[in-house]
């Protein structure tokens, strides 16, 4: 999803590998008022990730940037560097789970096992076995 300051916002298939700047380009290439000094157009994307271009002079919205490369652990979000941003990309997390998901590791620590999702306020059974396979610690 390309949303922000380019010229035709909306959700683009790109082959995989791709980064920032491609993403921009799909979406027909930034504004003039575009601020692409803001972000890293360098950086990977990944499979449902959205990216932002903000407007200059703006507070930038940080774009989301992947926990995990794709080529190297097959797109798997990391439960430990993860943003609440990133995290709402994983199928039944909407936001107040993904704040629940760094509030728990800000007091507890990292995780150190995927199950351990099951101590977060909003994780239940049925909801780990969906995430299992889109996550890693």
């Amino acid at each position: 999803h390309v949303a922000g300051e380019v010229m035709t916002p909306g959700v683009y298939e790109l082959v995989p590998g791709s980064r920032m700047i491609d993403a921009i380009e799909a979406a027909g290439g930034p504004t003039r008022r575009a601020d692409t000094d803001a972000i890293n157009l360098a950086t990977p994307v990944t499979d449902a990730q959205q990216v932002y271009v903000p407007r200059k002079g703006a507070t930038a919205r940080p774009a989301s940037v992947p926990s995990a490369l794709p080529s190297s652990t097959g797109g798997l979000v990391n439960l430990n560097s993860a943003s609440a941003t990133e995290l709402e990309t994983l199928p039944g997390i909407g936001p107040q789970t993904a704040r629940a998901i760094v509030e728990h590791r800000t007091k507890n620590g990292p995780f150190l096992t995927v199950d351990e999702l099951l101590d977060v306020r909003g994780i239940g059974p049925a909801k780990l076995e969906g995430l299992r396979e889109r996550v890693r610690v």
